[in-house]
């Protein structure tokens, strides 16, 4: 058995950056990998360009509404197995005083 047989890999902020660098080694190993994130359009592109075992999922990381939908999302894909991967960046909302 390989050693990415039987697992999803879900990554958050995954669409660039640390997350996209992630993605690309259980990819290249054949494994699905769920790309979640909050820019759509970019997250979608990657997903593409990484081939047909790689999706997309909006997700907003804080919003605990929408990990009750990409969870499930990536599990229909397969199980997880504790491969989920946090590549959350931080943004940048101005000084506070």
């Amino acid at each position: 058995m390989a050693r990415f047989d039987l697992q999803v890999f879900l990554i958050s902020g995954g669409s660039r950056g640390l997350g996209e660098a992630q993605e690309r080694q259980p990819v290249a190993k054949g494994a699905p990998v769920m790309v979640a994130d909050v820019p759509v359009e970019q997250g979608q592109a990657l997903a593409a360009n990484l081939g047909p075992g790689c999706t997309f999922q909006p997700l907003e990381a804080t919003g605990e509404a929408q990990w009750d939908t990409t969870v499930p999302a990536a599990e229909r894909i397969g199980p997880l197995r504790g491969s989920t991967l946090k590549c959350i960046g931080w943004r940048d909302h101005g000084t506070v005083r």
